[in-house]
């Protein structure tokens, strides 16, 4: 069985895909437990190790019984914890057009590899057809991300069901 407790875990790991999962799971519980108290004391815990925007909104929905909402906002902060990951990595060194382009091509790179690994080879070819538009190749290979972790919460709940 699955509970409010488990994803309150799985949110304060930062596990997206695990928050978007467990909620598809819940959707489909009839009996959720766990009392508002117990859900302040996890979530005055766990405030400091995410953020907090992202927590409100997901104990909002949580709160709503919106478990489709939680598990789009799962999605969507996964992809967005892969960007800030890309990100990060290469935010070192000068910034000029070249690097920007270099930095781009590896987020590319990473999420083709999650997103439609058949495709890797094919990198170099979609950055010549989105040339001076690689934000947009970015965003909508987000969007499959996204997508991608959805449909693989919904398929977890069928399974389970």
């Amino acid at each position: 069985k699955v509970t409010r407790s488990d994803l309150d875990a799985a949110i304060e790991a930062g596990d997206w895909a695990a928050v978007g999962a467990t909620a598809a799971l819940l959707a489909q519980s009839s009996d959720v437990t766990d009392t508002a108290s117990e859900r302040q004391d996890s979530t005055d815990s766990r405030a400091s190790v995410g953020s907090s925007a992202r927590i409100t909104e997901l104990d909002r929905l949580v709160e709503a019984g919106d478990w489709e909402g939680v598990v789009l906002a799962a999605a969507k902060y996964e992809g967005a914890s892969d960007a800030e990951s890309t990100q990060n990595q290469s935010a070192l060194g000068n910034k000029d057009a070249e690097m920007r382009v270099s930095e781009i091509r590896a987020e590319v790179e990473a999420l083709v590899r999650r997103v439609v690994p058949d495709e890797i080879d094919n990198v170099d070819e979609m950055m010549l057809q989105f040339e001076g538009r690689e934000q947009e190749l970015v965003e909508t290979l987000r969007t499959m991300q996204e997508r991608s972790v959805a449909q693989r919460a919904r398929a977890a709940v069928h399974q389970s069901a």
